[in-house]
């Protein structure tokens, strides 16, 4: 319960932080159009550099709330990874609400998929990935 309410939070936060602050917008801004951000006066360099900094943390955040549910190895991180490139596929890239939508979507097919089929929920995750980019190759929330 920990881990999904934890989640959540981060989720949320992340969501507010980046529609409704100013760094936020800078950041929106500069991942549209890196030059036209910088001629409205927005530091390109400080602002990669947040980035970078708050993706880290949420790396870490990921993996602190990994390891008490997972054996933790070396490895362990590769399996967190290939999920969430196919929840990132599935929702749309760059779209917060995407990858919650993509995440659900993976959780529930992946459970239904383990009770009635068996070992095979592996593969389930890139059936989805090749149907969802099939039909709508920019995500189910991505703009294209």
């Amino acid at each position: 319960m920990v881990v999904i309410l934890v989640s959540i939070v981060l989720m949320v936060a992340l969501t507010l932080y980046i529609k409704f602050s100013k760094t936020g917008q800078a950041m929106r801004a500069v991942a549209q159009d890196r030059e036209a951000a910088a001629l409205q006066g927005i530091g390109v360099d400080s602002t990669f550099t947040l980035c970078m900094a708050i993706s880290s943390a949420l790396a870490g955040a990921a993996g602190a709330l990994l390891a008490p549910l997972f054996f933790v190895n070396p490895f362990l991180g590769m399996h967190a990874v290939l999920k969430a490139l196919i929840v990132v596929v599935i929702g749309g890239l760059g779209s917060i609400p995407g990858a919650i939508a993509g995440g659900l979507l993976l959780g529930f097919v992946e459970s239904f998929g383990n009770t009635f089929l068996g070992d095979v929920t592996e593969i389930l995750g890139f059936v989805i990935v090749m149907i969802v980019l099939l039909f709508r190759p920019q995500g189910l929330f991505g703009h294209g």
